[in-house]
C-alpha cells in the first residue's frame, strides 16, 4: 500500500508540472521542404503565432546552407554580418526566448535573394491553445500523454481489480455450496441407503442456498455490480494495451 500511495504521489506531482513545460511548441521551418532556396517563407509563417518559449527548428543539408540571425537592415539588404549570430549544424533549433521582431537568413552567395530568409513577430503572451498543424509537439507532450495512460492504470484499474478479488474471496467464504467437500471418486460406488440419504443432504443444501440468497437480496446485488465491475476493467485494460502499442 505504501509502495502504491509514493507511485501515485510522484505521478501527481508531474502531472502538475508538465503541462506549464507542454505550452511550448516546435516549429519545423518550412514543414517539409526544410530551409531552402525558392521558398515563401513570409507565406509559411503567416497566420502562425509564435510565442516566448517558442522553438524554431531549420532543417537543411549543411554545409548548402547555413541561418544567421540578424537584424532588420541586415535582412532587407540581404546580408550576413560577421558578428551575426550564425549556426550551421543542419539541425538547429532555436528558442524564442524574448518578445518582438525576428530575423534570420542563409548567409550563403545568392541564397537570401531567392527568399531564404524569414521574419517574424514573437508574442510576450502565453499560448493560449495548442499550436496549428504545421507545428510540432516536443517529446515532453508525448510523455505526458504515456504518463496519463500510466496514471489511469495504476489509480483506476488496480484498485477495481483488488476490489474484485475482495469481493469474490468474501462471496467464497459466505457461500455454502462453495465449501462443499469435493464428490467422491468415480471408482467410489456408495450403498443405495448412502445415495439416498447424500441425496436427501444435497436437496437440503440447494433449498438452503436458495433462501440465503432469497434472504439476502443486497449480496445479489453485489454479485451483479462485481460483475459489470470486472467486465468494465477488461475492457479498460484491453483499451489500454491497445492504446500503448
Amino acid at each position: 500500500m505504501a509502495t502504491y500511495n509514493n507511485h501515485f504521489t510522484s505521478f501527481a506531482i508531474a502531472l502538475i508540472l508538465l503541462p506549464t513545460i507542454c505550452m511550448a511548441t516546435e516549429y519545423i521551418v518550412g514543414d517539409n521542404k526544410g530551409w531552402t532556396i525558392n521558398f515563401d517563407y513570409q507565406a509559411w509563417a503567416k497566420g502562425k503565432v509564435f510565442h516566448v518559449g517558442d522553438t524554431l527548428v531549420f532543417n537543411y543539408e549543411a554545409p548548402n546552407h547555413d541561418v544567421y540571425k540578424v537584424n532588420g537592415t541586415a535582412f532587407n539588404d540581404c546580408i550576413a554580418p560577421p558578428d551575426a549570430e550564425k549556426f550551421t549544424s543542419g539541425n538547429d533549433k532555436i528558442e524564442l526566448k524574448t518578445a518582438g521582431n525576428k530575423w534570420y537568413l542563409c548567409g550563403k552567395a545568392g541564397h537570401c535573394g531567392t527568399g531564404q530568409k524569414l521574419s517574424i513577430a514573437v508574442s510576450n503572451t502565453s499560448a493560449p491553445e495548442p499550436a496549428p498543424n504545421s507545428a510540432v509537439r516536443g517529446t515532453f507532450f508525448s510523455a505526458y500523454q504515456v504518463l496519463m495512460a500510466l496514471i489511469v492504470v495504476l489509480v483506476v484499474e488496480e484498485p477495481i481489480r483488488s476490489g474484485i478479488l475482495e469481493l469474490q474471496q468474501q462471496n467464497y467464504e459466505d457461500c455454502d455450496i462453495c465449501r462443499a467437500p469435493p464428490s467422491p471418486p468415480q471408482s467410489f460406488r456408495p450403498s443405495r441407503s448412502e445415495r439416498v440419504e447424500e441425496s436427501s443432504e444435497n436437496d437440503e443444501q440447494e433449498r438452503a442456498s436458495e433462501e440465503q440468497v432469497s434472504r439476502d437480496p443486497d449480496d445479489a446485488e453485489a454479485l451483479r455490480a462485481l460483475m459489470e465491475a470486472k467486465i468494465k476493467a477488461n475492457k479498460l485494460d484491453e483499451a489500454l494495451r491497445s492504446w500503448l502499442r
